[in-house]
């Protein structure tokens, strides 16, 4: 993860911020209250380089049960309002004199000349490119500069449940503060499922949540799970076995990623309950998926597919020059601002969709697996940051991709099947805002 672009601070100023009241506790203060009411020493935060640390601490396993859901509710739905901002992050009061804890506390921490230096050598070292080279804490000037905005789009973009990692320590057991927090539907009856060592077949939307069921099943077994996911990134925490994504049997599994085809093999040697996951299967994959996976009667936890916030819109033009008359027009004025896809047939297509937005200024980048990983790498880490507004890509662009507030998808050709179509046009709206998903 990417934390610090630049100076400016937002990991930090969330640190203050979000224990200023949440979605479910308005009241500022209401968290303290509670912390102390169960006996808690008390809640910190720290950022490092990559990641914001929220500890929580109480003097008993029943304390803790009652407290972490209301500090989940400020940590991943705070208020972020603007009288927070003034207060903790930056003000000019009355006399013209700025203010605001985050500000005034770095102000006095930039004044001391080590901590000065320091921050002056990691650029030397690093480079003023390098996202570590930047100042966790935000340099003041930066601050100053700081709008409200800006720190609600750090929050949209990394404060979310398969972001976050849960850490206990101590004598607690795991499995009843599951009862205590909130979850998407299904995902506890799932869990519940899993822990009680059946097999169990998921069908969750895009965003549904997918991940969390085996995430937090790994930590309530508090043995090793093995994962299995068709991404670079391997997800490894064996109480159970998890396969995500476990479509790519069947519409991928002989190119993709043709070692899915031999899980059925690898499993028959561990009898331990198996969980599949996937956000699109057909019934006839479903019956793919079982069968290959050599899953006994699963519990099968299926929520609709259909993405209420995603309007689909399919146009017909006469032309590539239609096409790329709608295309501007789609970007620069019905979406203009606004972070989007733009799927092309091929990575050529992909590079003339990239000079005709450039010609009217928009920031677009090409990603298609002819492009060096570095590269592919640097534009999404560009394009998730909202430096850059569209990614035009090919199929390469898909899996994986967990950017809240893509407002729109724009397929310039048919996909190669309506499960593919499926799954890239849901890379918009993963935030629940209204979105739109077009087929030129």
């Amino acid at each position: 993860m990417v934390w610090n672009l630049d100076d400016g601070g937002e990991p930090h100023c969330l640190e203050h911020m979000v224990f200023r009241g949440s979605r479910r506790h308005p009241a500022v203060g209401s968290l303290d209250a509670l912390a102390n009411m169960c006996m808690s020493s008390g809640t910190n935060a720290y950022t490092a380089g990559d990641r914001t640390v929220y500890t929580l601490s109480c003097g008993s396993a029943e304390g803790l049960q009652q407290v972490l859901p209301v500090y989940l509710d400020h940590v991943l739905y705070c208020a972020l309002s603007a009288a927070s901002f003034r207060s903790e992050v930056f003000h000019v009061d009355e006399r013209g004199v700025p203010g605001g804890v985050v500000y005034s506390e770095m102000e006095s921490a930039m004044s001391r000349a080590l901590d000065s230096a320091y921050y002056r050598l990691l650029k030397l070292f690093y480079g003023p490119a390098n996202p570590l080279s930047h100042n966790t804490g935000g340099a003041p000037a930066e601050i100053e500069r700081l709008s409200l905005e800006r720190v609600r789009q750090m929050h949209a973009r990394h404060y979310h449940p398969d972001k976050l990692l849960l850490v206990l320590i101590g004598n607690v057991e795991p499995a009843p503060l599951l009862e205590a927090l909130e979850f998407k539907p299904l995902q506890y009856e799932a869990i519940r499922a899993l822990l009680g060592a059946k097999d169990v077949f998921c069908v969750f939307p895009t965003g549904g949540g997918k991940s969390l069921i085996f995430q937090l099943a790994a930590l309530a077994l508090a043995k090793c799970c093995l994962v299995v996911m068709p991404l670079i990134s391997l997800m490894q925490d064996h109480g159970f076995i998890a396969v995500d994504e476990a479509h790519c049997i069947s519409t991928w599994g002989n190119a993709f990623r043709p070692d899915y085809r031999n899980i059925g093999k690898f499993l028959q040697d561990f009898r331990l309950p198996k969980l599949a996951l996937t956000a699109s299967a057909t019934d006839a994959i479903k019956r793919d998926i079982v069968d290959s996976y050599n899953m006994k009667d699963p519990h099968t936890c299926v929520l609709s597919v259909t993405r209420e916030n995603i309007y689909y819109v399919c146009r017909r033009f006469s032309g590539d020059k239609a096409i790329d008359a709608e295309l501007l027009n789609l970007v620069t004025c019905e979406h203009r601002g606004q972070a989007g896809i733009v799927y092309c047939f091929s990575r050529s297509n992909c590079q003339k969709i990239v000079k005709l937005l450039k010609t009217k200024n928009v920031s677009a980048a090409m990603y298609h697996a002819g492009m060096s990983a570095a590269a592919r790498k640097s534009v999404q880490t560009h394009w998730m940051a909202n430096r850059m507004k569209i990614i035009v890509a090919t199929i390469a662009f898909g899996m994986g991709i967990d950017k809240p507030d893509v407002r729109f998808v724009i397929h310039l050709a048919l996909p190669k099947s309506l499960d593919a179509f499926y799954q890239e046009s849901g890379r918009a709206g993963r935030d629940g805002a209204p979105s739109t998903s077009y087929l030129l």
